[in-house]
């Protein structure tokens, strides 16, 4: 079972854009397109951090 955690991001303590909360579970993500899965290609996609929040479920997505 994932923990929820707090999370900083630029310095920064992050809170939820929906309900404010400050607790997320972390998961890594791939940004998919249409043209990578075609040609199988899904390998140099872009790569990212969402964290869902705990409280509401609102799923935040960052890729850099």
């Amino acid at each position: 079972m994932a923990i929820a955690t707090s999370v900083v991001r630029n310095g920064k303590d992050f809170k939820c854009l929906n309900c404010g909360a400050d607790k997320f579970f972390e998961h890594n993500i791939k940004m998919n397109s249409r043209w990578a899965i075609f040609f199988n290609m899904e390998v140099f996609t872009k790569r990212g951090t969402a964290y869902v929040c705990e409280e509401c479920g609102y799923n935040h997505e960052f890729y850099k």
